[in-house]
């Protein structure tokens, strides 16, 4: 009998050990940025890998083919995969099932990201505020005095910002940025790529995910920084949002040892 079996689904582990040439061959074929940094573009396509073996593994159960011996790539390490989040309460049903369906490596691969905020609904830092603390991103006590809190702080270290009104998803649209957690932050290992996606109408924070440690949860310091900074250019009234910075701006390392900027998004 035929089985789901080994369809080329590579291990995280394995992801991990790639050249970077091999990964980016494997990305390309993904649809995965090769422009992102390294342990961005591993996690990311990792998880389009378990969204593809689970597709696979559905279509073989619909055919009566076994899936025996056949696991999730997500098993082999937790925590690929968002989290549920307390933001997506006020959801109707069919609004959930399309939002479930906007998995960050989905949104990587999306090819009309634009600079262009001509057309965006209102992002404010009270609705910032809400989903941070309701997040436990920030705590009570910092809801009044936010401008002091780490995502504030780590605003002005948000780059490569591009925005897409995902015509597909009326009910969303989505913020796509890069945060380095520190001003001299090396070109990979400390710059994350992370996504929102906010509700299309009020501009409110529904969920997201960011590739550092904790962004499976739907809400961490990134994407806070990342919404703040977004919401400082609306509120100053900017047609776009800024060019992307050189790779020596971001990193003071000039090119990476691939001889690729790792900044310059599609």
């Amino acid at each position: 009998m035929a089985t789901a079996g080994d369809a080329g689904f590579l291990a995280y582990s394995a992801l991990q050990n790639l050249d970077i040439a091999t990964l980016n061959r494997h990305c390309k074929v993904d649809g995965i940025p090769i422009t992102y940094p390294q342990h961005a573009k591993v996690k990311l396509l990792f998880m389009s890998q378990a969204t593809q073996q689970a597709k696979m593994i559905q279509m073989c159960k619909t055919m009566n083919i076994s899936t025996d011996g056949c696991t999730t790539a997500g098993s082999e390490k937790e925590g690929m995969s968002p989290k549920w989040s307390p933001h997506i309460d006020t959801l109707n049903k069919e609004q959930l099932e399309d939002y479930v369906t906007l998995t960050p490596d989905v949104l990587a691969k999306l090819k009309n990201w634009s600079k262009s905020i001509k057309e965006v609904p209102d992002v404010n830092d009270f609705s910032i505020k809400m989903y941070l603390a309701n997040a436990n991103v920030i705590s009570e006590e910092m809801f009044r005095t936010y401008k002091l809190s780490k995502p504030y702080e780590m605003r002005k270290h948000v780059h490569s910002m591009f925005y897409n009104k995902l015509p597909d998803h009326p009910s969303f649209v989505a913020l796509q940025a890069q945060s380095n957690s520190e001003q001299s932050a090396s070109a990979d290992e400390n710059t994350e790529v992370l996504f929102v996606i906010l509700d299309s109408q009020s501009g409110e924070p529904v969920g997201g995910y960011c590739t550092c440690a904790i962004g499976r949860s739907q809400a961490c310091v990134h994407m806070g920084a990342a919404l703040f900074s977004f919401a400082g250019f609306i509120a100053s009234g900017t047609p776009e949002l800024p060019s992307d910075p050189a790779f020596s701006e971001v990193s003071g390392t000039g090119t990476g040892t691939d001889g690729e900027n790792h900044f310059a998004l599609r």
